[in-house]
């Protein structure tokens, strides 16, 4: 799911994440009060001119001010010769997190839902090869429905398998899948970037971000 800037609440989303910003409710009440003075007047917002509208004493929302602008929050820009104040890198920050934060749900919905598709899959191939799945194998099977591959898409690969050799395995079956993906993707588009490289490094950068992800909420 993808959204755009004009789509989200970032006041909404601030509340909701200031703590994993090393932010406090002074923090988030100053940058309240910076928003609501920068719509009404273009010009550097002062701690004079949020003191009326605060119970902090100028020299705390000073201090705030300078805190957020030395951890990049806020910024100052020139505009006609005149300093104006931005929240643009604050909005930013949660408009990019919250983007990562969806692609990651939506990653995770997709390994629970192939988790569930591969379990039923598995009783497939247990009664096909006539043995039990080791975790590696199981693991593929879930892989190919996280890349988009149907039962049917899965099951015409292992016939395909079957139709070249007598002997039917994981790994055959997966080169089929991905063989198939291609020649989909050929046949809709004109030309495909699928590969065994692009199937890991797709994996990879999921995992990487991820990791990055909750690293930066710490």
């Amino acid at each position: 799911m993808n959204i755009s800037k004009l789509d989200f609440d970032w006041r909404s989303l601030l509340i909701k994440r200031y703590k994993n910003y090393g932010l406090n409710e002074n923090d988030i009440a100053v940058i309240f009060c910076i928003n609501e003075i920068i719509k009404e007047k273009k010009y550097l917002v002062l701690a004079d001119d949020i003191e009326p509208l605060m119970t902090l004493k100028k020299e705390e929302i000073d201090n705030i001010i300078t805190r957020l602008f030395e951890r990049r929050f806020i910024s100052f820009e020139e505009n006609n010769n005149k300093t104006v104040p931005s929240l643009d890198p604050l909005i930013t920050k949660i408009f990019s997190d919250t983007q990562k934060d969806l692609m990651i749900e939506a990653q995770d919905n997709i390994r629970t839902d192939a988790k569930s598709k591969g379990e039923a899959m598995y009783a497939y191939f247990e009664q096909l090869l006539g043995r039990s799945l080791n975790s590696i194998e199981f693991d593929k099977i879930c892989s190919w429905y996280r890349e988009g591959a149907t039962d049917g898409m899965i099951k015409e690969a292992t016939e395909r398998v079957k139709q070249k050799s007598k002997r039917v395995t994981i790994a055959a079956v997966d080169k089929m899948i991905l063989a198939l993906e291609k020649s989909a993707d050929i046949n809709q588009e004109g030309y495909t970037t699928r590969s065994e490289d692009w199937r890991q490094g797709t994996a990879k950068t999921i995992e990487q971000l991820k990791g990055k992800w909750l690293q930066d909420d710490k």
